[in-house]
């Protein structure tokens, strides 16, 4: 069986978070996009979750969302910050999901955002990265490994990449 290959480290940066967010988007519900890519960094989940949540698995007043089936087919709970909980709010309640798009057509669209906006090798999946990175300044390594559902820690240390700077500044 081949080796599993080097993990990616590519974090996002503000200017780069500025400009996706900032984008006018094309097609259809073109305003939800840049709201699921926040939502992913906010918690970590993937394009995948956040394409398949329904409103009925949001529970806003005690602050979570409740996955039913994860990549690895497991449940899980992803607690939502103050700002997720905010754009949850900013999207409209009226069909049973809560991000009525196509998960391939978003990740072709935010391929060709990208590629318009001038940023490149950054990739969807990359928010998971940020998200662990910042997760992992408010939580243990366990409850990390719960948010991002790893059973695993190796696996998660995959998605965890801090820069020096953000270590540095933990141990003053």
């Amino acid at each position: 069986r081949p080796k599993n290959g080097r993990g990616r480290k590519r974090r996002i940066s503000p200017h780069e978070f500025r400009q996706i967010t900032g984008a006018v988007w094309r097609g259809s519900q073109s305003r939800l996009k840049p709201k699921m890519f926040e939502l992913a960094i906010e918690t970590g989940m993937r394009l995948g979750e956040i394409c398949a949540l329904e409103w009925q698995h949001v529970y806003k007043t005690e602050n979570f969302i409740h996955i039913s089936k994860s990549k690895n087919g497991d449940e899980r709970d992803v607690p939502l910050s103050a700002r997720a909980v905010g754009i949850l709010d900013e999207v409209p309640n009226g069909n049973l999901l809560v991000f009525p798009v196509n998960k391939e057509a978003v990740g072709a669209q935010f391929r060709r955002k990208l590629k318009e906006l001038g940023i490149v090798n950054l990739h969807f999946h990359d928010t998971r990265h940020e998200a662990a990175s910042r997760l992992s300044k408010l939580l243990t390594v366990l409850e990390l490994a719960a948010v991002l559902g790893h059973r695993d820690l190796r696996s998660l240390m995959t998605y965890y990449n801090p820069t020096a700077s953000e270590l540095s500044s933990k141990m003053r």
